[in-house]
């Protein structure tokens, strides 16, 4: 995303409206980061390295919200 950093394009899509599942995969981390994204309404927040388990859950969180509409 040449320009554009991970959240202001979470930004732009809630300012015009777009709801999506989002998660989050870093190898940078700091104590606010996850507040913010969790504030932010991100499905889930995984710091690399992170196991298939904990990504299959957070997929399929995702999925869960957006079948359900509640994004």
């Amino acid at each position: 995303m040449p320009g554009m950093k991970g959240w202001d394009l979470l930004e732009h899509l809630h300012t015009i409206g777009i709801a999506l599942p989002v998660i989050i995969i870093t190898a940078y981390h700091d104590v606010q980061t996850p507040h913010r994204a969790m504030q932010a309404g991100i499905v889930a927040y995984l710091r690399k390295p992170f196991d298939q388990e904990e990504l299959l859950e957070a997929l399929e969180q995702a999925y869960t919200q957006r079948r359900r509409g509640s994004l």
